[in-house]
Order: C-alpha cells, then structure tokens, then sequence
C-alpha cells in the first residue's frame, strides 16, 4: 500500500498538478479564506509528538521537518478535522522529501482532498494582512482542531543563513507546519518559530523555499525517496534511543539517590523523581515500543553499512539493559553501580559514534545524563534534574533549536532543561546578548 501511495503522489506531481490552481482575485475576508480552505489542513500526530500539515498537491502533504523528525513514518497519522466526516481519516503517510536545515517535509498521503492555492511567487508587502491556521495545543490531549490566527507581515529575517518572514501573529505550539496565507488566500510561508519572549513574534518559511522543495519532489527519482526514509529511520531510532537512555539513566539515578538520603535532600530527590517517571511511563506506553519494528527495519536495510547498523543494534541492546535496570527494586540499584556506570559509557560512546556517522548534533546536556554519580549531593541533584515538565528543555540528538514543535511532543521536549541552564538543542546558552536564534523558543512543547 505504501508504494502506491508514492506512485499516486508522484504521477500527480508528475502531471503538474499542484502548480495548476487558479489564479487568486481580490483580497479575501478572513472567514471566506477559512471557508475556501481549511478542509484541507491537517493534523499531523505521531507516538510523541504533532503539529499540522497541508495538502499543497494532490496527495502531497507540506509541514515542517521538526513536527516528524523524532517520528517513525509508520506511527504517523494524518487526520483532516476540517473535512467532511468521511473524508476525515486518520490516514497513514509516507515521507518523500525531508530538509532540516530548511525545516521542511513533504508526505504522501492517499486522501481526495483539494491542494491548497500555493502562490507561484510573491512580492514581499509588509503590512499585508495574513492568516494562519494550525492545531495548536493546550496540553495534555487538548488540542484546538484548525484554529485561526491573523496577523500581518512584519519584516524579513535572516536566522542561520536561512531566510524567514517575521510575523506580526500569534501562533502557538502545535501550529509548526501550518500554511500562512496571504489576503488572496494564497499560501505565502510554512509557519515554523516563535520568539521564547516576546508575544506575537513569529516567522514562517518563504513561499519561494516551499516552490523549490515541491520542485524537487517532482523531479526526484524513486530511489531518492527511499534514501530520504532510510536516513529518517536511522535519525529517529539514534535521537529516540539516546535521549530514552538519557531520561533511564536519570531516572536510575534518582532512585538511588532517593534510596540513600533523608529529609530535604530526599524529598526534593522524590519530587523531581516522580516527574521523571511519569514521562517514562507515557512514552513507555506507545513511544519505546515503536523501537522494535524500526530496528529491525534498519538491519535489513540495504543502503546502510554494516558498521553502522552494527552501532544501532549496539545502542538498542544498550537501551533495553536501561530500560530493564530502571524497573529494578531501589536496593538493587545500589548494587548495580558498576554496572551502571558500565551501560552509561557505552551509551554515550555509540552515541558520540552515531551522531558522527550521521552528522548530528549532540547536545551538551544530555550527555551529562551519563556522567557517573556516585552520591546525591545539592550540586549534583541541580546538575542532573529537570525543572519542570513540559519546559521545552529537551535533550535529543540533532535537533532544530528555535524550532516549534506541539505541546509537550516529542521525547527531546520531555527531557527538560537542568537547572541553571537555558541551553537549546543544538543552540547556544542564551543570555542578554544572545543572537535571535538564542532567544527562539523551540515550541516542543510541538512546535
């Protein structure tokens, strides 16, 4: 079923089909851009994470890199909360196209739904009047199904060499992915930040960057799709088996330390334990599980080498030993430390190894998880515990910093932030002087 929905998208892109709407008319009101094209706007959710997505082709659905980037595909579910009931899904996808540098993804998704009018081109106006619709997140499972926003178009920006338009918009986690329109109704950007500090500052993706990935999509051969879902698949298993043995090392930790003090000290261990565990217990229900197909994926995977799915199965091995000495009695925790201390350094080798290999970020603050921590003092407590969930901290391997993502989504947005850091994935420590990308706020807590 997969390659015939990659066949159907492509022959359509093939054939011309997202380039062929018609040309816009005159502005818009808000309510009839709504009306004309919410239908087909999408939710995108996988095990951890969502945000929102678009159909800017014929079964060809447009979102941010960072909304899928911690995903397996095959735990995507593309969902139209707009569309007529039986139109709805949930559907499954298949990646096509996926730049992170630029944050975008293109999916195949076998749905009879209109594409959205892209704009062929479009001349910067600032002041111009936009709209923008998206699933943002209140936490928990509440999510506000295509939800608008207006704003206007403030300026352009230049974040990492990457071109943006800033908005004069609220937008809020879980609208990564969602089209910005123009007072025509024309897509003009792919909405993907939002500023850490102040209100209604965000930034989208150019139009013309959009074009060029759509372009590429059209032109790409079958092989080139394969290689962009074999790299995805290794991604995802290296940054979900790092930071899931990041958050068991911390979570053993705790609970030896939490057998070995009193008073203050132990119940501040308890508190921060018991947050820990709590975001163990949520991904350990649909998350973690997803490891075992997609490890078996990758060693039958042919494009890899085998070096580098030996590695994989290494760090998988590595992580269920983990797994299984975080479920242990406190008392034999404490026995364990060498042994601990053992599984800690081989993860954090085949880590360093992997994100080399892959040429992937590894952030300062997940790799103190697997320091050795032989007594709970204050400083070592401050050092390894999270502030509170759902901060956006994160630790994860080769991530976007600055990006937005949905609430408290992916397992990076569930590893908080240690105490005393204002660290970003792959970012800087921010501080008074920082640059803009500094003072982003990745929105994983998505989007």
């Amino acid at each position: 079923m997969r390659t015939h929905v990659v066949s159907c998208a492509m022959a359509l892109m093939l054939a011309g089909g997202w380039s062929r709407a018609g040309e816009p008319g005159g502005p818009l009101s808000t309510a009839e851009i709504v009306e004309q094209t919410e239908p087909s706007i999408a939710l995108v959710k996988g095990k951890a994470s969502l945000g929102t997505g678009f159909l800017a082709g014929p079964g060809l659905l447009v979102t941010n890199a960072h909304v899928i980037d911690d995903e397996f595909i095959a735990g995507l579910e593309v969902a139209f909360p707009s569309a007529d009931e039986a139109k709805r899904g949930p559907y499954p996808a298949e990646l096509l196209y996926e730049d992170r540098k630029r944050d975008l993804a293109v999916l195949a998704v076998k749905v009879d739904l209109p594409p959205l009018r892209v704009a062929p081109s479009y001349a910067f106006r600032k002041g111009e009047d936009i709209t923008i619709i998206g699933n943002p997140g209140l936490g928990g499972d509440v999510v506000l199904e295509n939800a608008v926003s207006k704003g206007v178009l403030s300026t352009k920006a230049e974040i990492d060499g990457q071109k943006f338009y800033q908005l004069g918009a609220s937008i809020n986690p879980g609208n990564s992915g969602g089209p910005v329109f123009d007072s025509k109704g024309q897509v003009i950007g792919v909405a993907t930040l939002k500023s850490a500090k102040e209100e209604a500052l965000a930034f989208c993706v150019p139009v013309e960057d959009l074009r060029a990935a759509l372009d590429k999509v059209a032109e790409q051969k079958p092989s080139d799709a394969e290689a962009a879902r074999s790299r995805h698949r290794i991604v995802a298993a290296v940054q979900g088996l790092g930071g899931g043995g990041a958050i068991y090392s911390l979570g053993i930790d705790l609970r030896r330390f939490a057998a070995i003090t009193q008073g203050a000290a132990n119940a501040q261990i308890q508190e921060v334990g018991k947050k820990i565990d709590a975001v163990i217990g949520e991904l350990d229900k649909e998350a973690f599980p997803a490891f075992t197909p997609e490890i078996a994926a990758i060693k039958k995977d042919t494009t890899l080498t085998p070096a580098l799915k030996d590695k994989v199965v290494r760090l998988s091995d590595n992580f269920a030993r983990l797994r299984t000495t975080y479920r242990s009695k406190p008392a034999e925790l404490t026995r364990a430390a060498a042994n601990l201390k053992s599984m800690k350094d081989r993860h954090r080798q085949l880590i360093t190894e992997l994100s080399r290999d892959l040429k992937l970020d590894v952030p300062e603050q997940m790799m103190v998880a697997f320091d050795d921590h032989p007594t709970p003092t204050p400083t070592v407590i401050a050092q390894i515990a999270p502030v509170r969930p759902g901060s956006g901290g994160g630790v994860g391997i080769g991530g976007n910093a600055g990006r937005a993502s949905a609430p408290g989504s992916s397992l990076r947005q569930r590893m908080e932030e240690r105490k005393n850091s204002q660290s970003r994935i792959g970012s800087r420590n921010s501080s008074s002087g920082s640059s803009l990308r500094d003072r982003m706020k990745a929105r994983r807590g998505n989007h």
